[in-house]
Parts: C-alpha cells; structure tokens; sequence
C-alpha cells in the first residue's frame, strides 16, 4: 500500500517538476524576445510596418504569459491532489491499524 502511494507521489512531483521547467522555459523565451524586439531596430518604410511587427511580438509575448499561467494552474492542481493523495494515505493507514487492533483482540479472545 505505501509503495503504490510512494510511487504515485513521485510521479506526481516528476509532473510538477517538468511543469516547473516549463514555466522557467516560456519565462526566458519571454525575455529573449523582449531582448530582440529591443535589440532589432529595422527601419521599416512606414508607421504600419512597424506596428503590425510590434503587435506580432506583443501577440507573442501574451500567448506565452497564458502559457505561464495555465502552468502554474496546472501545477496547483497537481500539488492539490498529491495532499490528497497523502490526506487519503493517512486514513487508509487509520483504518488498517484499527483493523490490526481488531485482529489482535479477536486472537486474544479466542485463545482465551
């Protein structure tokens, strides 16, 4: 029982350790763009040009922020179902040492 939890937990926290590494990734990716778009001065021919790129890269950096969102959420709901996994693990662990108190009384009784 402990080893089927155990290695529920670890998956678990592999899942959240990637989506970590994830939301670490998109965060550099961010800033790496914003590198760029800074970094790049075109001269493009007119205003229009000029705009359409810089809400091109705005686009982008927004699409990654959502990433990092949807991330982190996932990682919250991660972590709320392995306390729950542990939460339950607790009772099961209850229940099995009422259960062994139980069988100990009842061997008692009987060799009464």
């Amino acid at each position: 029982m402990n080893g089927i939890a155990e290695r529920g937990q670890e998956f678990l926290c592999g899942f959240s350790k990637q989506l970590e590494i994830e939301i670490d990734a998109a965060k550099k990716k961010i800033k790496n763009l914003e590198k760029k778009l800074r970094k790049k001065n075109p001269h493009p021919k007119d205003k229009v040009h000029l705009v359409s790129e810089l809400n091109a890269k705005t686009d982008q950096v927004r699409e990654l922020e959502n990433k990092i969102v949807e991330l982190n959420q996932n990682l919250e709901k991660e972590k709320n179902e392995a306390a729950s996994i542990k939460l339950k693990i607790e009772e099961l662990k209850k229940e099995n040492a009422k259960k062994d108190d139980l069988i100990e009384k009842l061997q008692k009784h009987e060799q009464k």
